[in-house]
């Protein structure tokens, strides 16, 4: 994705693969939309995708890129292997994965607002 490109609901689907096309439905709601993906699909449990709106601020969402960017030069400078001291193992460009934990108090303590005040009460309002 180039910097300015349009995402969520204006998005326009570029390079497609005639060969590749499955089944995609997208559901504008009023507190969520989903994406379906596949006809062999179940909302919420099986091959979909919520999109929940203005669940991290421009802020937060800033905050947390760079913990993880930090995270991911102290994992570098280590090599690509395992990190003894917290666990953490990185593996080829792209498919890296940051454990909680391993991030700053700042974003642990984020991650524990936007989960218990966001969006379990969310979980708990909107969905069967």
């Amino acid at each position: 994705m180039k910097s300015g490109d349009i995402v969520g609901r204006h998005a326009k689907l570029n390079n497609i693969n005639a060969n590749h096309l499955i089944s995609v439905s997208y559901t504008e709601g009023a507190a969520f939309d989903s994406i379906i993906l596949g006809e062999r699909s179940e909302p919420i449990r099986f091959n979909s995708v919520l999109l929940i709106p203005n669940l991290l601020t421009k802020g937060e969402c800033a905050q947390l890129i760079q913990d993880v960017e930090q995270e991911h030069l102290r994992l570098s400078e280590n090599g690509p292997t395992q990190d003894k001291g917290k666990g953490t193992l990185q593996s080829s460009v792209g498919t890296e994965r940051y454990m909680i934990k391993n991030l700053s108090e700042k974003t642990r303590c984020l991650f524990d607002i936007v989960l218990r005040d966001r969006l379990l009460p969310l979980i708990s309002a909107e969905l069967p």
